[in-house]
């Protein structure tokens, strides 16, 4: 008998606004550093680019590319784990959620530019976004695994925390200035005095655009067979087989779960859509 087409979770199925960031970051990442023509019109050199020169693209460009192989590879490899929030949150909130820590990490960039003496200019990359999924990566995946190496506690999340401190240190100082302000952007989406999670800041003419034609190009419908009719012996319970009525609790049906139990059921998925990305 032939079953249905097992659905993915691999690449990024049901996450195109991560495949759209990932993939726009190797493209300018790789265009910066193969030609040195490129990487100075795309960097934010200072504060004299936006206010005399009025170069204001390079608030956004410099946000979306890195400059070195080191902070490339794993700037990508964070970015890529990162899309299991998209799959969580909706690609339309995740969104939004790229949109507004993004824009709190260029207005507190712009606040540093202005009242701080900087040593050296700040590195280019999504620092922002980076950092601000590391707060939900913090508060809402699980640790499962923890052992004790090296007189350190490890665990399965241990890894993402590597390469987000080293890609910390990476620009060091203003390396870890950006950082903060991801941290800072994330804790502040995550507020309920602001209530900032619940709001939904694309216009609904927008989602309907994106979700009419844009998303069937970035994350085309998964090609399925059609499952074949099984034999009503293999799909019956061995019990409807034999003729045995059920007994006892199983007539008295199922209570309806606490929220304690839903929550820890959604942890668990979490956790196993965060298992799915490393494949």
């Amino acid at each position: 008998v032939k079953m249905a087409s097992r659905p993915t979770t691999t690449g990024f199925r049901h996450a195109p606004v991560s495949k759209v960031v990932v993939c726009g970051s190797v493209v300018l990442s790789m265009a910066a550093m193969a030609a040195n023509v490129w990487e100075p019109r795309l960097r934010l050199n200072g504060l004299e680019d936006i206010t005399q020169k009025l170069q204001l693209w390079r608030l956004l460009s410099h946000q979306w590319y890195f400059n070195t192989s080191y902070t490339f590879f794993s700037g990508v490899i964070l970015l890529y784990y990162f899309r299991l929030f998209e799959r969580q949150m909706g690609s339309a909130r995740f969104l939004c959620f790229a949109l507004f820590s993004t824009s709190i990490t260029t207005l507190l960039e712009l606040a540093a530019l202005t009242l701080i003496p900087l040593s050296k200019p700040l590195p280019p990359g999504p620092y922002g976004l980076l950092f601000a999924c590391l707060v939900q990566f913090y508060f809402t995946v699980p640790t499962f695994n923890r052992i004790r190496a090296f007189g350190f506690h490890w665990s399965d999340k241990s890894v993402v925390y590597c390469l987000a401190f080293t890609l910390w240190l990476a620009g060091y100082p203003t390396s870890m200035l950006l950082g903060v302000f991801g941290i800072l952007a994330g804790l502040l989406y995550r507020s309920s005095a602001f209530k900032i999670s619940t709001t939904d800041f694309i216009p609904a003419f927008l989602q309907r655009f994106g979700t009419t034609y844009l998303v069937p190009f970035l994350d085309p419908p998964q090609t399925r067979r059609v499952r074949q009719a099984v034999a009503p012996r293999m799909r019956a319970p061995r019990a409807a087989q034999q003729g045995i009525r059920p007994e006892g609790p199983l007539q008295q049906g199922v209570p309806a779960p606490s929220p304690e139990n839903i929550q820890a059921l959604m942890k668990y998925v979490l956790c196993g859509t965060y298992l799915c990305s490393y494949s």
